[in-house]
């Protein structure tokens, strides 16, 4: 498994690398991607050291907790080098020059009913979730107790601030946002759960459409219509 995953990596790098070297990008970033990946392919060769009798307990217990742990902790740092990489890519495509990232994004969450397109919403995702890996290890090495002000906060802000992004998402596909309240069945358990963000982002996976609405039987009658 660990071969699939560094492989995934070196084969998402090498896109990246011949993007940059097509549209004429600056190799910065991506050097900097090379040696986050450089300390993902150490850790994932020496994989059998990181596969313990502990995880393997943790795995049979809650198999679901032990992908997240495996996915978010094993493989950080390819995320972080792809996500790195594609920094250029991302304000390449969206021709963001002379308006910074934090601007544009800015103006995303502050104008009402904006839309968030496909691209927008998943480099803010990569966001989230590096953040979060960060964080929680920076916490973790100053042992800050997870009921602390801190701690709660942090983990409150994010998933707020996905949840708004995702709506803005749904803008974008001309869907309901009442389709945010699939995450209420995670009161039913976290299998519940997990299942509704796996189905959320499946929509946020969707192509945008020409005229946004927050009305979906209404998008469904103009389109048969």
């Amino acid at each position: 498994m660990g071969l699939i995953i560094l492989a995934t990596f070196i084969s998402i790098y090498v896109y990246q690398f011949n993007y940059y070297k097509k549209k004429g990008l600056s190799y910065t970033c991506l050097i900097i991607s090379l040696i986050f990946l450089i300390i993902q392919s150490v850790l994932i060769i020496d994989e059998a050291e990181f596969i313990t009798d502990e995880l393997l307990k943790r795995a049979n217990e809650d198999f679901v907790t032990f992908i997240g742990y495996y996915i978010i902790y094993y493989c950080f740092l390819g995320f972080v080098s792809i996500f790195v990489g594609y920094i250029p890519i991302y304000k390449y495509k969206q021709g963001i020059t002379k308006t910074s990232l934090v601007n544009y994004y800015i103006n995303i969450l502050t104008t009402k009913n904006s839309c968030c397109s496909r691209s927008d919403y998943w480099f803010f995702y990569a966001i989230c979730i590096i953040t979060a890996g960060l964080s929680g290890g920076i916490f973790g090495m100053l042992h800050i107790d997870e009921n602390s002000s801190i701690r709660i906060l942090v983990n409150l802000i994010i998933p707020v601030l996905n949840i708004i992004f995702q709506a803005k998402r749904l803008n974008d596909i001309a869907i309901s946002k009442c389709f945010l309240f699939i995450y209420l069945v995670a009161f039913l358990g976290s299998s519940f759960g997990f299942v509704a963000d796996l189905v959320m982002l499946a929509i946020m996976c969707l192509p945008s459409q020409q005229i946004p609405t927050t009305d979906i039987k209404k998008t469904i009658y103009t389109k048969e219509n």
